[in-house]
């Protein structure tokens, strides 16, 4: 899952780009040879099922391929296997295409993605989309993979970066059309649509009026471009700034969510922000009109740690929140330890932004899992069986509902995302998987 990646993005894992708020900046401004991708700091962890943030899960998918993928207009598609077949959706019957090969010239055959899935199983054992697995044999040139219970979406949960192929004897030995060396992407297949070198770039702000084409779909709102030169479409991703919070400790008592919920004035907290944004009550928005409370006290001083990442936005969030008691402190700090203080309970509250991609709404679910890494909530819920059932528009006002509730999340506010590009239909998606791809979605 991405929030897990540290993300999020995440369902039957239609697919959710749970990712934090992803400063990444997604450049098209390259030649036939070199693509540059603006981002927010260098990738750390791309390997599959290590890499959590999405920023590290971008880079993981140049140099990992999955069985299925999410094609370009948004549902999964094949990619390494030939055929995934079931009968019973307990039993999967996977084909692999002919003639693969891993960067080290290795074949990836039945075997290889044998071995691939089984280190998987034996690395992240509690995660919600691999505890479900209870055997992977070979047969004929087959891999079959056998689950303890029916997963009708199992097809789906293949597409995320969980279940990338990898050699678990070698990590830097890819499966995809990109191999890392050092802080360059180069490109190992013959696939003349791919540019042969991707370089990461620590996005700064800098006049743009001498690009050609080029995507700050994930730049952060607020005055971080000069737009003379450039077409400027505005538009929302489905995501929700918000605060995840501790309920193993601080907020284990709900009376004490309810309290911080009550005391938080949105529209205040809005007006702060340097970026355009709208206010929201829940997931699904649900505007309303709001009085704040001051009846309720805090019993413990707490900590809420906001990502530096955010730049300019993070000293005035600070201050507001510093503001609604003397028993809050604001801490700024880098956004993957933040993420991993989460990982480990080893935080208050924290600051956080989970964006996912309509209609893959169901990978909202993984959100509360209390053992994936990216998630909105650490300990064990009861999760109604109407998100099991639902889907689409209904699924996310039912999420919400509950999610509000128990003010398992708080939901702040949604931002306004600016496109900004010189072209959008000569834009180049992602190279490595469109229905990932912020601009590509939009164009859908």
């Amino acid at each position: 899952m991405e929030f897990n990646s540290r993300l999020f993005y995440f369902e039957p894992m239609f697919r959710i780009l749970l990712f934090f708020f992803v400063l990444v900046n997604s450049s098209c401004s390259r030649s036939v040879d070199e693509y540059t991708k603006y981002v927010y700091a260098m990738p750390e962890n791309i390997f599959p099922y290590q890499a959590i943030s999405d920023l590290d899960i971008w880079f993981s998918r140049l140099c990992f391929r999955g069985l299925t993928k999410i094609g370009e207009k948004g549902i999964v598609e094949l990619d390494l296997a030939e055929s995934v077949k079931t009968k019973d959706f307990k039993t999967f019957m996977v084909r692999l295409k002919k003639n693969l090969k891993t960067a080290n010239g290795d074949k990836i055959d039945a075997d290889f993605v044998k071995k691939s899935l089984e280190h998987l199983v034996l690395n992240l054992p509690v995660n919600s989309l691999v505890k479900n697995i209870s055997r992977i044999r070979l047969l004929n040139q087959e891999v079959v993979i056998e689950l303890k219970s029916e997963e009708r979406n199992f097809r789906d949960i293949l597409s995320t970066h969980i279940f990338l192929i990898h050699d678990p004897k070698d990590k830097s030995n890819s499966t995809g059309y990109y191999k890392r060396k050092g802080n360059e992407f180069k490109l190992i297949s013959e696939d003349s649509e791919f540019p042969k070198l991707i370089k990461p770039v620590i996005w700064k702000v800098h006049n743009t009026s001498s690009e050609q084409n080029f995507d700050t779909s994930l730049v952060p709102p607020g005055d971080f471009l000069d737009t003379n030169s450039a077409q400027t479409l505005k538009f929302n991703l489905f995501e929700t700034w918000g605060l995840v919070l501790n309920m193993k400790d601080r907020f284990q008592d709900q009376k004490h969510r309810d309290c911080f919920e009550a005391k938080i004035d949105r529209e205040k907290f809005r007006s702060n922000l340097l970026g355009e944004q709208v206010v929201a009550f829940s997931f699904a928005g649900n505007s309303r009109k709001e009085k704040p409370s001051s009846d309720c006290e805090f019993k413990e001083h707490f900590v809420i740690e906001v990502p530096v990442e955010l730049g300019k936005e993070s000293r005035p969030i600070c201050q507001y929140f510093e503001s609604l008691s003397t028993k809050i402190t604001c801490s700024i700090v880098g956004f993957n330890r933040m993420l991993r203080n989460i990982e480990s309970n080893n935080f208050d509250v924290s600051l956080l932004s989970v964006i996912l991609d309509y209609p893959y709404l169901k990978s909202l679910n993984l959100l509360l899992d209390h053992n994936n890494s990216f998630r909105i909530v650490n300990i064990p819920l009861d999760i109604p069986s109407s998100l099991e059932n639902l889907s689409g528009k209904d699924y996310l006002n039912q999420f919400s509902k509950f999610i509000k509730k128990n003010n398992y999340f708080i939901a702040l506010t949604k931002p306004q995302r600016k496109l900004i590009a010189s072209d959008v239909e000569k834009y180049i998606p992602s190279l490595i998987n469109p229905g990932y791809d912020s601009l590509e979605n939009l164009k859908r």
